[in-house]
């Protein structure tokens, strides 16, 4: 146990009293492989624009894809995440957050046109091409909600615009962030 009001170093706590990260991921293999298929979803849903308003089924396919792409992300960006709240100085688990970081912003860039998009669609047509097919009536909530708050969205070309400075605007936040919890060495 650690002495004159030391934290104990991660490596000396009996593991019943760590986090089990391993229930989301069993390594950073596995977590590479969520990755590399996250990027794989992210560029055929890109490729889908100026598509999934022409018909219902590519509405489907296209939101079916999104619900897909959206887990693997979370999960991709969680696990680092929740790693780096293990181990703030571990510097592979900043380096792996840094790099689910980018995924998410590539996506706001590569996704800036899905919403947009989506609004060119009528919402009548968008309603009854929900009601008439099953699977897509999971969408329900999310698609009033979307043109709920359609005036607050921009077009397709302003919210490219605006996909490019997420990192930007980010960094501060992060750079408190990775000072304020990082392990600090006290002196003895």
């Amino acid at each position: 146990m650690a002495q004159n009001n030391q934290l104990p170093r991660r490596s000396d706590i009996e593991p019943q009293y760590k986090w089990n990260l391993e229930d989301i991921y069993e390594s950073w293999e596995t977590w590479q492989a969520d990755y590399e298929k996250a990027s794989e979803l992210l560029d055929h849903l890109a490729g889908m624009k100026d598509s999934v308003q022409q018909n219902k089924e590519s509405l489907k396919e296209a939101l079916k894809l999104h619900t897909e792409f959206s887990q693997k992300l979370i999960k991709v960006f969680q696990y680092p995440h929740l790693m780096k709240s293990v181990e703030s100085s571990n510097q592979e688990v900043s380096s792996k957050f840094q790099k689910a970081n980018y995924l998410f912003a590539l996506t706001s860039q590569k996704l800036s046109w899905l919403t947009p998009e989506l609004l060119s669609i009528p919402r009548e047509k968008m309603m009854k091409w929900i009601e008439s097919d099953d699977e897509l009536k999971p969408y329900r909530f999310p698609m009033e909600q979307m043109y709920h708050s359609q005036e607050h969205i921009l077009d397709q070309d302003k919210e490219q615009l605006l996909s490019y400075f997420s990192r930007v605007s980010d960094a501060p936040s992060s750079i408190y962030d990775e000072l304020a919890t990082s392990d600090i060495e006290y002196p003895e």
